[in-house]
């Protein structure tokens, strides 16, 4: 790997951070180390700033590691500089570089420091150094994120699923803003949205809720553990989140689930299965793609769809019969519940359904009827289909 020119600052050579002072103690260096890098960081501009990212990329290998174990006074100094690098504006992934360089710039120090020059001390060290870093770090980006909500006006959970659905997101910054880990996974829902959402979802307050709003759409994002039961509750978070959000957003939506590592395919399968939804005109705000393995086969086979359009074609151009059948079918055949729907009387309902199969030849209420029917319905979905 190409040798990254490092600033005089972060070598040690200089004097900004003071660690060439012969009488600071191990703990002390390492507090001016961090507390002075962190420091330097907010004052560069921009471009340096990212160049100096992209030379600490070249220490990947100790980024994991941190120093012997601070006082107080030390960790309210660190604290100081991370709420600095928050006024400085910077991102959450610019952060976690920086935090991590400086724990593996403390941790060079610590070893210098000591004098280690035989394998098994040096590995004991960076061993104790990753348990203090892991302890430490979740605090630091807990407060880097409820600082940075402040003075930028995005909340952290906005901010946390940024990081999601870029990849940059870490054990350590998923255990600051309060999700569980280890995970099976997301379920993600990606839907049009205004920008009048951000403040009724801010105001929710649910670090297990996080979202993301850019460019016209909502992703809402929320994590799963335990398998069945998992994802179930997962859509109860998402699908509350969606009724308060009525008429704000454009439901109905429909919630994806994949690994931690796959979360940009599942936000790009939950907006390419949206439009199947909308079509279908179900009820509920959220669905599960296979509620839509019907529509979305017949939408594969033309062949078929225009067979199944040709079941429907003697209901006429109204659309009555077609909607009583697609409210008894919303409704699993619960005939009071449909008539409730439709605003008619049972008798009228029944009355329907007779006539349906009289100009089909298709009883609605068999096995064989609810399933042609149901699918000619999502064939005539299909093309008015955005």
């Amino acid at each position: 790997m190409r040798e990254c020119a490092v600033p005089e600052w972060l070598s040690g050579r200089g004097s900004q951070s003071g660690m060439s002072h012969p009488t600071f103690a191990s703990s002390a260096r390492v507090t001016a180390a961090v507390a002075g890098e962190i420091a330097a960081i907010a004052q560069l501009p921009e471009p340096a700033r990212r160049d100096l990212l992209a030379a600490v990329a070249t220490g990947m290998r100790l980024l994991a590691m941190d120093p012997t174990p601070l006082t107080p006074a030390d960790v309210d100094r660190i604290r100081a500089g991370v709420r600095a690098l928050a006024a400085a504006g910077l991102s959450l992934a610019e952060f976690i570089r920086c935090q991590e360089m400086c724990a593996s710039r403390a941790v060079a120090i610590r070893c210098r420091d000591a004098d280690l020059t035989r394998p098994d001390a040096f590995v004991k060290t960076l061993h104790r150094a990753g348990r203090h870093w892991r302890d430490l770090s979740p605090e630091l980006l807990g407060l880097f994120l409820d600082e940075s909500a402040v003075r930028s006006g995005v909340p952290a959970a906005a901010q946390v699923a940024r990081a999601l659905l870029d990849g940059s997101l870490t054990p350590n910054l998923a255990a600051a803003c309060g999700l569980p880990q280890p995970v099976d996974g997301y379920l993600v829902a990606a839907l049009p949205g205004v920008p009048e959402v951000v403040g009724p979802l801010a105001e929710r307050g649910r670090r297990d809720l996080l979202w993301h709003h850019d460019r016209g759409e909502l992703v809402l994002l929320t994590p799963v553990t335990g398998a069945a039961a998992g994802v179930d509750a997962a859509r109860s978070r998402i699908s509350d989140a969606l009724r308060a959000l009525l008429p704000m957003v454009g439901v109905p939506a429909v919630g994806v689930f994949r690994p931690q590592r796959q979360v940009a395919d599942a936000v790009r399968e939950s907006r390419r299965l949206r439009p199947f939804a909308v079509a279908a005109d179900l009820a509920e705000v959220l669905h599960a793609p296979e509620d839509l393995a019907v529509d979305r086969g017949v939408a594969r086979l033309p062949e078929v769809a225009a067979g199944l359009r040709a079941v429907l074609t003697p209901l006429g151009a109204g659309t009555e019969l077609r909607r009583t059948l697609r409210t008894l079918y919303r409704v699993d055949l619960h005939r009071a519940r449909a008539a409730e729907l439709l605003g008619v009387h049972r008798q009228t309902l029944t009355y329907r359904l007779n006539r349906i199969r009289e100009l089909t030849g298709v009883d609605p209420l068999s096995v064989r009827g609810v399933a042609v029917l149901a699918a000619a319905l999502a064939a005539e979905a299909e093309d008015s289909r955005p």
